[in-house]
This record gives structure tokens, C-alpha cells and sequence, in this order.
């Protein structure tokens, strides 16, 4: 009798097992894996790192967005951390980035990058003139 009792445990332990093991299976095979996205524009939401000759490393968050009625024509908002509210405009021809010359919050920005083939990650420079002073910068864009 008490035999019985032991594999009906076991039994029922097993089962318990098997069922959360699918649940955990089934969670983790529906999560997004970026290295299955194939991206065919720099559009999109990217992570940076940014760093210059006197700052630490900054981290954060911009979006690019296509401008509708230009071909090469995007807007990155978040620009060096400023806010959402701030953008810069850019062009993307082949794998350069330019960022031509122009104001955004009171400085003047300009710079150009190179975009990976497979749109994952831009490496850019670019120097901003705060009136004070120019300093340049290094970013990492991933997605």
C-alpha cells in the first residue's frame, strides 16, 4: 500500500514537472529575438552609447524616423540626451550617415557616421559648438 502511495507521487511529481517545463518552454519561445528581425532601414528605436574626451560613457535611448516626403531624409529625437522633444535631422545614403551642420537647443551640431549592412548598428562622430568651445563625440547606436 505504501508503495502504491510513493509512485502515484512520483507519478504526479513528474507530471507537475513536464507541464511547467512546457509552460517555461512556450514562455521563452515566444519572446522577440532581434537576431531573427531583418531590418531594411535605419527607422527605429536604438540604444546609444555616447563619449567624449571629458565625460564617462552616457547611455541612452533614441528613436529615427523616416521623413516622409525625402528619400534619404530621417529625424533622430533624443539627440545627446537632450529630450524627445529634441531632433536632429540626417540623411542615410548606402551605409554613410551625414548629419549636416545645423542648431538644435542652443548648439550647433555636425558630424557623419557609417551604418552596418544590416542596419543593427551606426558609428558615429560628431562635434558640437556650444559658443564656448567645440567638443566632439563618439556614439554607438545598437538595436
Amino acid at each position: 500500500m505504501h508503495l502504491k502511495s510513493i509512485k502515484t507521487s512520483i507519478l504526479h511529481l513528474a507530471k507537475t514537472l513536464v507541464f511547467f517545463t512546457m509552460i517555461l518552454l512556450f514562455a521563452f519561445s515566444c519572446s522577440p529575438n532581434n537576431d531573427d528581425i531583418q531590418y531594411t532601414s535605419i527607422s527605429g528605436i536604438w540604444e546609444c552609447e555616447e563619449v567624449n574626451q571629458t565625460s564617462d560613457i552616457i547611455r541612452f535611448n533614441t528613436d529615427i524616423d523616416k521623413v516622409v516626403l525625402y528619400d534619404n531624409a530621417f529625424i533622430i529625437s533624443n539627440f545627446h540626451n537632450l529630450g524627445e522633444d529634441v531632433f536632429i535631422r540626417v540623411s542615410a545614403i548606402d551605409n554613410e550617415l551625414q548629419i549636416p551642420d545645423q542648431s538644435v537647443s542652443n548648439l550647433v551640431v555636425w558630424g557623419s557616421g557609417v551604418i552596418s549592412p544590416d542596419f543593427r548598428t551606426i558609428e558615429a562622430n560628431y562635434t558640437i559648438d556650444s559658443g564656448n568651445g567645440r567638443d566632439v563625440y563618439e556614439v554607438f547606436f545598437k538595436r
